[in-house]
């Protein structure tokens, strides 16, 4: 069975995977027809956020920075406006999503988020004013940056490399 990760990178090749469909409890939810603002940019990863002044804010620049690759931010659209979420990724626009806060998501999914939104791995984030008072929150971010090669190589205290 090939995880979400390696069906992602298949699926951004061109590769098709045939997967057997879940039936009942296993069943992912489905993505609601969320609409979405996107900011200017270009890149693999959509930056998820709850309102339209928060990419503005100096960490959200930090967090731009910290990616390896340029993102696009983007919150929810008014409705009618913007572009649906789920045609965005099955479109390819993006590899990665990930969404900043529980809140966030809610107005996207109106609950869980999937795992998945077509060939893009959905990754979960504290929010931003979350992440601007704790520490522990940032060291976690970068950690799930760094766990999917989002994040840029960085040179450690013991010359390691991150």
């Amino acid at each position: 069975m090939t995880t979400a990760r390696q069906r992602a990178y298949l699926h951004a090749m061109g590769i098709p995977v045939w997967l057997a469909r879940a039936r009942g409890a296993d069943a992912q939810p489905a993505a609601s027809t969320g609409r979405v603002q996107l900011g200017p940019g270009q890149g693999p990863v959509l930056l998820l956020c709850g309102a339209i002044h928060e990419p503005a804010c100096l960490l959200a620049s930090d967090v731009a920075r910290a990616l390896a690759c340029g993102p696009v931010w983007a919150w929810p659209a008014a409705p009618g406006e913007g572009l649906e979420l789920p045609m965005a990724a099955s479109e390819g626009l993006f590899t990665h999503a990930i969404i900043f806060g529980s809140e966030t998501e809610i107005a996207l999914f109106g609950g869980p988020a999937p795992d998945m939104l077509g060939p893009a791995l959905v990754l979960r984030a504290p929010a931003l004013d979350t992440l601007a008072s704790s520490a522990g929150a940032r060291r976690g971010l970068w950690r799930i940056l760094a766990d999917n090669r989002l994040a840029k190589a960085s040179v450690m205290a013991d010359g390691k490399t991150a």
